[in-house]
């Protein structure tokens, strides 16, 4: 009999201590993810100067967790991917962003995508920036594929 009480308070014990709550997340732990973000170089032949800031930009919103952006002289494309659960809202958040960055960068022709084709390209023309490995002239072809893709697919 004995021996049935200590093992259904050893059992209880056990359930009990694996049901407690987890600890919540603050919003400051929450404002500290990190989001991918590739900073590009503005000195060289190709100025990211643009790019740069809407990513500065759209740092601050806690939906993202990737951001890439390229600039040419006249367009700016812009990319990004939400948290797992705001799935759901992805177009709304892209049409907000969207709205946003036209607003802000006015003097150019702004296009956002979630794609994630167009994320991975644009993700290699940023590494292409980084390296040094690319020409204006290719940049502005790249870019202007990637813009007529991101239109069929809208």
């Amino acid at each position: 009999m004995n021996r049935q009480i200590v093992s259904f308070f050893l059992c209880l014990i056990v359930i009990l201590s694996g049901c407690q709550d987890r600890p919540k997340t603050n919003s400051t732990q929450h404002d500290q993810l990190d989001v991918d973000l590739t900073r590009l170089s503005t000195s060289q032949s190709i100025n990211q100067t643009y790019s740069n800031e809407a990513k500065e930009n759209l740092k601050s919103n806690n939906d993202l967790t990737s951001i890439k952006a390229v600039n040419t002289e006249k367009d700016l494309l812009i990319t990004f991917e939400v948290d797992h659960h705001k799935r759901f809202q992805l177009e709304k958040i892209r049409k907000d962003i969207e709205k946003k960055m036209k607003k802000k960068f006015s003097d150019l022709d702004v296009f956002v995508s979630t794609d994630q084709k167009i994320i991975l390209e644009l993700d290699e023309i940023e590494k292409d920036i980084q390296k040094n490995t690319i020409s204006k002239k290719e940049l502005n072809k790249k870019i202007e594929d990637l813009i007529s893709l991101a239109k069929e697919e809208t």
